[in-house]
């Protein structure tokens, strides 16, 4: 029977271990059903639903912006990336998201959530991830890296940190500034599916991004060093000395992450479930707190020391009586 069900719980007894053997999960003891199934249960699917969904839409967003490019290149057989950025994508520059979202996100407290179990329901009826919610990622890959190429060549072409066109590698500078975009469109991508912002989450996409540019620059001035990586040669140099670069690193991340980002707002707004109903509780529960603290705060600024001075001089004259 345990074998059979999707997820087998053994509970561990008198009558041996052979349940929890055969079982996916064990406990102790019956009570820990409830936690077990609300809590981890319900923490388990929204953070691998939500690992698939970025895992896929991530290397799709990657690829796309090649293709557009191969579309345009007519099909030459170059790369609009340098082969090390490629092959570092994955392990480097977006490498560290997909594990923080399947163990550090969480949508409430635990605590909450043994309060509401209604929260549950939302786990079962599958609402995350299906055919519905792949197609949209698959749309937001295809819109995003449409915008990020394009919004790119356009703000670029006629910036005089262009190579000449009879220049072997003239397609990596363009391809540099697309991939930055590319990492940062990305990374963002990763904190908006996060329902909580422990540090973890802050530290792996702040870092991510900032490893790029590290990289950028190491990589660029390699050849003066040690006479490799002829390709990238003052790269960084040729960017960071572009105005449009800059403008585009407001405006393209901007442009391609406000549809996705209006559609979240929305969804969850005018269409919230279950579980975003139980997220507002806990929400409002920090608002007043905080407001509670600023109020004590204040309080006792203001009306703490005289307070205090008043009851100096009362225990004065008490004891003089």
């Amino acid at each position: 029977m345990i074998r059979k069900a999707h997820v087998g719980i053994g509970i561990s007894g008198s009558e041996g271990n052979h349940a929890t053997a055969a079982a996916d999960y064990s406990i102790a003891q019956f009570r820990y059903l409830k936690r077990l199934l609300f809590i981890h249960g319900a923490w388990s699917y929204l953070r691998v639903s939500k690992l698939i969904l970025y895992f896929f839409y991530k290397n799709l967003t990657f690829q796309l912006v090649q293709l557009w490019f191969t579309l345009s290149a007519e099909h030459s057989g170059n790369n609009m990336f340098e082969r090390w950025s490629i092959g570092l994508y994955n392990v480097i520059f977006t490498a560290s998201q997909p594990a923080v979202l399947g163990i550090f996100d969480r949508p409430c407290k635990a605590a909450l959530m043994m309060d509401n179990p209604i929260t549950y329901t939302y786990s079962q009826s599958g609402k995350l991830l299906n055919v519905a919610s792949f197609m949209y990622w698959l749309f937001t890959s295809f819109s995003q890296s449409l915008m990020i190429y394009f919004l790119t060549i356009e703000i670029m072409k006629h910036d005089m940190l262009w190579l000449e066109p009879s220049h072997t590698n003239f397609h990596i500078l363009p391809g540099c500034v697309a991939y930055t975009y590319l990492v940062i469109v990305v990374n963002l991508i990763s904190g908006r599916l996060c329902d909580s912002w422990p540090f973890f989450i802050h530290f792996s996409i702040w870092t991510s991004v900032l490893g790029w540019f590290i990289y950028l620059t190491g990589y660029s001035y390699l050849e003066h060093i040690i006479g490799i990586s002829m390709k990238m040669t003052d790269i960084c140099w040729r960017l960071y000395t572009s105005v449009p670069f800059w403008m585009g690193m407001a405006l393209v991340p901007l442009i391609a992450l406000l549809p996705d980002f209006v559609a979240h707002i929305l969804n969850h707004t005018m269409f919230c479930n279950v579980l975003d109903k139980v997220r507002l509780t806990e929400v409002g529960k920090q608002q007043v707190a905080g407001r509670k603290f600023l109020n004590s705060l204040y309080f006792f600024v203001v009306y703490g020391g005289e307070r205090k001075l008043k009851l100096h001089e009362s225990l004065d004259v008490n004891t003089i009586m």
